[in-house]
Protein backbone atom coordinates (compact mmCIF):
# COMPACT_ATOMS: atom_id res chain seq x y z
CA UNK A 1 0.00 0.00 0.00
CA UNK A 2 1.33 3.38 -0.92
CA UNK A 3 1.23 6.71 0.91
CA UNK A 4 -1.60 8.10 -1.22
CA UNK A 5 -3.99 5.42 0.03
CA UNK A 6 -3.25 6.34 3.64
CA UNK A 7 -3.57 10.02 2.78
CA UNK A 8 -7.04 9.44 1.31
CA UNK A 9 -8.12 7.54 4.44
CA UNK A 10 -6.69 10.34 6.61
CA UNK A 11 -8.55 12.98 4.57
CA UNK A 12 -11.83 11.12 5.12
CA UNK A 13 -11.32 10.84 8.88
CA UNK A 14 -10.00 14.38 9.30
CA UNK A 15 -12.89 15.65 7.17
CA UNK A 16 -15.41 13.87 9.39
CA UNK A 17 -13.70 15.22 12.53
CA UNK A 18 -13.72 18.71 11.00
CA UNK A 19 -17.47 18.42 10.31
CA UNK A 20 -18.17 17.32 13.90
CA UNK A 21 -16.06 20.12 15.37
CA UNK A 22 -17.66 22.68 13.02
CA UNK A 23 -21.08 21.52 14.24
CA UNK A 24 -19.98 21.96 17.85
CA UNK A 25 -18.71 25.47 17.02
CA UNK A 26 -22.12 26.16 15.48
CA UNK A 27 -23.87 24.93 18.63
CA UNK A 28 -21.69 27.13 20.86
CA UNK A 29 -22.32 30.06 18.48
CA UNK A 30 -18.57 30.57 18.03
CA UNK A 31 -18.00 31.64 21.63
CA UNK A 32 -15.77 28.73 22.66
CA UNK A 33 -12.12 29.44 21.91
CA UNK A 34 -11.25 25.77 22.52
CA UNK A 35 -13.51 24.47 19.73
CA UNK A 36 -12.55 27.23 17.32
CA UNK A 37 -8.89 26.36 17.91
CA UNK A 38 -9.60 22.68 17.15
CA UNK A 39 -11.53 23.63 14.01
CA UNK A 40 -8.64 25.75 12.74
CA UNK A 41 -6.16 22.97 13.51
CA UNK A 42 -8.21 20.33 11.69
CA UNK A 43 -8.76 22.73 8.77
CA UNK A 44 -5.01 23.22 8.41
CA UNK A 45 -4.38 19.47 8.52
CA UNK A 46 -7.11 18.92 5.95
CA UNK A 47 -5.61 21.53 3.60
CA UNK A 48 -2.16 20.00 3.97
CA UNK A 49 -3.39 16.50 3.20
CA UNK A 50 -5.38 17.59 0.16
CA UNK A 51 -2.38 19.51 -1.20
CA UNK A 52 -0.32 16.34 -0.78
CA UNK A 53 -2.89 14.41 -2.79
CA UNK A 54 -3.12 17.07 -5.49
CA UNK A 55 0.63 17.39 -5.99
CA UNK A 56 0.80 14.54 -8.50
CA UNK A 57 3.73 12.26 -9.07
CA UNK A 58 7.28 13.48 -8.74
CA UNK A 59 8.95 14.05 -12.07
CA UNK A 60 5.66 14.58 -13.89
CA UNK A 61 4.78 18.00 -15.21
CA UNK A 62 1.90 19.66 -13.45
CA UNK A 63 -1.11 20.17 -15.68
CA UNK A 64 -2.71 23.59 -15.46
CA UNK A 65 -5.38 25.32 -17.49
CA UNK A 66 -3.15 28.32 -18.17
CA UNK A 67 -1.26 28.90 -21.40
CA UNK A 68 2.52 28.68 -20.90
CA UNK A 69 4.46 31.91 -20.84
CA UNK A 70 6.48 32.93 -23.87
CA UNK A 71 10.02 31.63 -23.16
CA UNK A 72 11.67 34.45 -25.13
CA UNK A 73 9.62 37.63 -24.67
CA UNK A 74 10.08 40.50 -27.07
CA UNK A 75 11.63 43.54 -25.41
CA UNK A 76 10.55 46.92 -26.70
CA UNK A 77 12.58 50.02 -25.86
CA UNK A 78 10.88 53.29 -26.70
CA UNK A 79 13.18 55.55 -24.71
CA UNK A 80 16.24 55.03 -26.96
CA UNK A 81 16.36 57.19 -30.11
CA UNK A 82 16.60 55.33 -33.40
CA UNK A 83 20.05 56.02 -34.95
CA UNK A 84 18.67 55.38 -38.46
CA UNK A 85 15.99 58.05 -38.17
CA UNK A 86 17.30 61.40 -39.46
CA UNK A 87 14.82 63.81 -37.91
CA UNK A 88 14.75 62.39 -34.38
CA UNK A 89 13.49 64.87 -31.82
CA UNK A 90 13.17 62.45 -28.90
CA UNK A 91 15.92 64.29 -26.98
CA UNK A 92 13.74 67.40 -26.73
CA UNK A 93 11.13 67.67 -24.01
CA UNK A 94 8.32 70.20 -23.96
CA UNK A 95 10.00 72.11 -21.15
CA UNK A 96 13.11 72.52 -23.37
CA UNK A 97 11.31 74.33 -26.18
CA UNK A 98 10.24 77.94 -26.35
CA UNK A 99 6.84 79.08 -27.67
CA UNK A 100 8.13 79.57 -31.20
CA UNK A 101 9.63 76.05 -31.31
CA UNK A 102 13.29 77.00 -30.82
CA UNK A 103 15.44 75.25 -28.26
CA UNK A 104 16.55 77.08 -25.12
Amino acid sequence: MNNKFFAVIAVVFVGLAFAVVAFVVFLTRGKSAFWIDKKMLLGGVLLSLTSFLGAGCSGCGQVTCYAPANPDPEILCYDVPDPNYENDSSDTQQSDTLKNGEKK
